[in-house]
């Protein structure tokens, strides 16, 4: 059962009070079952107040009655007691979900689809609005969660909301990071909390990464990436993001991550943010994705089918971003 369906019960059910118990009743099967008026009560009160069952279950402090609480809702549930929206029928346990935690960044990448870091923090949200993102999210048990950026690290309060977060989610966490603030202590907490780490390199020497990503940026990358195997991450991928620049590096790029002992991932080049700049220079379109011809895109990929589903939600007042198929759109809301 999905703990972050909304408590509501089918029409058709009803409950036939007694002195001490309630029949609850659903006219729709035939089916029945007996519960206390206490149990009842809770039920009712539940619907009334349109919260979801992983929320009740928290609220009941008890873990003795928690845990009844949680057979009586599977019991039901099988009774066809709960009204289940289409959305429930989505597989949740297939889900990764991407929650980028700030629009800030140390870096200002030429092929930035976000233009990460051009606004600073003035459209972050504050830590609690973050964490409490993440507990909505947390309530639908996706297989995974992508903490992503901007870049995640340079929010002050980055190992403070991951902490929060693991009190309430189990699952895999994943970190997109440029791996350069990346010290021992920082490789050491994220080999604690997260699954996996993928880093952004986008070249194979300084030369490449200086004009994409500023000087520098190459080597403070790489020692971000052994302070997190000396900390013991087993899963790290490094990406690169295919532009006229690098794009005839892909060979290289692989004996690179090869030497790295680590995965090479390679992502198309967005028309978008500050990418625009350099889109226009990129020779091969299909490494590209222009969002002026979005559903010329759609109709190609409806068709590949989805083994996954993505949802992005932009850290930010007034937007948020949903990806399927890793694809990107913009909803205002």
């Amino acid at each position: 059962m999905n703990e972050g369906l909304q408590i509501q019960l089918n029409k058709g059910v009803k409950f036939l009070i007694g002195e001490k118990k309630s029949l609850m009743c659903n006219t729709n099967n035939a089916e029945g079952l007996f519960v206390s008026n206490e149990c009842r009560d809770i039920i009712e009160t539940a619907v009334r107040e349109k919260i979801c069952f992983q929320e009740l279950f928290k609220s009941i402090e008890d873990d003795d009655s928690r845990n009844y609480m949680r057979r009586l809702a599977e019991e039901l549930d099988k009774l066809g007691m709960w009204k289940h929206e289409d959305t429930d029928k989505l597989d949740c346990s297939v889900m990764s979900i991407s929650y980028d935690i700030t629009n800030d960044c140390n870096l200002r990448c030429r092929h930035c689809c976000v233009s990460a870091g051009a606004n600073g923090k003035e459209f972050d949200l504050s830590t609690e609005d973050i964490i409490n993102n993440l507990y909505k999210i947390a309530l639908i048990q996706p297989f995974s969660i992508i903490i992503s950026g901007g870049e995640p690290l340079v929010r002050t309060d980055f190992f403070e909301i991951i902490q929060c977060v693991r009190k309430f989610y189990d699952g895999s966490l994943m970190l997109m990071t440029n791996a350069t603030l990346i010290d021992k202590k920082t490789a050491a907490f994220i080999e604690k909390n997260f699954y996996s780490v993928d880093v952004s390199i986008d070249g194979i020497d300084e030369e490449i990464c200086s004009y994409l990503r500023g000087k520098g940026t190459f080597q403070k990358c790489l020692t971000g990436i052994e302070n997190l195997k000396d900390a013991g991450v087993k899963k790290i991928t490094a990406s690169m993001v295919v532009t006229s620049q690098n794009k005839h590096l892909k060979k290289d790029f692989h004996l690179l991550c090869d030497k790295l002992e680590i995965r090479p991932v390679f992502r198309c080049l967005d028309n978008s943010g500050r990418a625009r700049e350099i889109y226009e220079e990129a020779e091969r379109k299909e490494a590209c994705f222009d969002y002026t011809k979005m559903e010329e895109y759609f109709e190609k990929i409806k068709y590949i089918g989805r083994s996954r589903r993505f949802l992005l939600v932009r850290g930010q007042k007034g937007s948020s971003r949903l990806t399927v198929w890793g694809i990107f759109f913009l909803v205002e809301y």
